[in-house]
Order: C-alpha cells, then sequence, then structure tokens
C-alpha cells in the first residue's frame, strides 16, 4: 500500500492529479501495520514542506485528498482514542513519554540512535527485543553495507532535492528506533 501512495504521489509531482488516489493508500497503511501510525505522517509531513508551493497552487486537489486522509483515518483515531491499552506497546517502548522532561527523552532519542546505528546492530544481533530479532542477525545482511556507503557518497555528490530525498529519507528512517 505504502508503494503505491509513493507512486502515485511521484506521478502528482510530475503534475498528473493523483493525490487523493495516494492519500487513499497512505491511510490504508494504517490498517496494516502499527508503525505505519507513527511513520506515514512523518513523511507525509516531509513532502508537504518539500512540495508546498505545488500544494498550495493546486489547492482543490490538496483539499480532496486531506478530506480522503480525514474520512479513512478517522476510524482508527477513534479507536485508538477509545481503546488506549491498544497503543500501549507504543508508550512503553517509544523515546517520548509524558512524565518524562523533555532533555531526559532527548537524550534517550540520542542514546537510542547511537544504539541502532552501529554495526553490531545492523548487522550483527539486531533487535534487542527477541520477538522482533532472528538470532544472530542484524536488521541488514552485511552484505549491504557497501550499498549504504554508496548510496551515502551518491547523496554528497549530487545534492538532490525532491522526490529522491523522500525516497532516500524512507530508506533511512525505516532503521530509525522504536
Amino acid at each position: 500500500m505504502f508503494v503505491i501512495g509513493f507512486t502515485l504521489l511521484v506521478r502528482f509531482t510530475e503534475g498528473r492529479r493523483t493525490l487523493p488516489a495516494a492519500m487513499f493508500f497512505f491511510s490504508l497503511c494504517l490498517y496494516a501495520y502499527a508503525i505505519s501510525a507513527v511513520f506515514v505522517p512523518l513523511f507525509l509531513i516531509g513532502f508537504t514542506l518539500l512540495y508546498l508551493s505545488t500544494l498550495l497552487r493546486r489547492w482543490r486537489e490538496t483539499l480532496l485528498a486531506a478530506v480522503v486522509v480525514v474520512a479513512m483515518a478517522m476510524p482508527a483515531g477513534l479507536f485508538y482514542l477509545k481503546h488506549r491499552e491498544a497503543t500501549q506497546y507504543f508508550r512503553n517502548t517509544t523515546s517520548l513519554s509524558t512524565g518524562v522532561s523533555w532533555r531526559d527523552q532527548a537524550l534517550r532519542f540520542e542514546r537510542n540512535y547511537q544504539e541502532f546505528f552501529n554495526p553490531t546492530f545492523l548487522f550483527h544481533n539486531g533487535d534487542p527485543i527477541s520477538r522482533h530479532a532472528v538470532r544472530g542477525f542484524g536488521e541488514l545482511l552485511p552484505v549491504f553495507a557497501p550499498f549504504l556507503l554508496l548510496e551515502l557518497w551518491w547523496r554528497r555528490c549530487t545534492r538532490t532535492v525532491g522526490a529522491s530525498w523522500c525516497c532516500g529519507g524512507w530508506r533511512s528512517t525505516r532503521w530509525g528506533p522504536a
């Protein structure tokens, strides 16, 4: 669903009228995988910041897409508001907590990123929560290491902006800490 939404979003940037359909598929992601409740909105905020002038210029299509998102996401939002236990896992594992100071949360966030972006996590052990990891394997196979370095080098050399950065941002944030 995310790939279909992303494809339609790229076509929107090329001038096609696919934004409402893209928002339909992005909204369906909320019902498929729990982490999409965090990731999809963050991705769409990034897209909005990159393409704000296009969205404002094509305001009718943008308004229709917003109506689609609200209509599609409302049942999930109401469910999460009514059943707080559905978000218990997120509250127990997230870097954001209501009873902790912002400074402590920022330090925890920084510590998590340092922990999650090291070779041991990426290539050897993976997630410390055993049900999220295969024993003896990291989040990536070691064969991916040269490709990560190649992508970083390519991004530094080309300094591109737009849809390719959305895609690159998507690839880089999927390894972020919980």
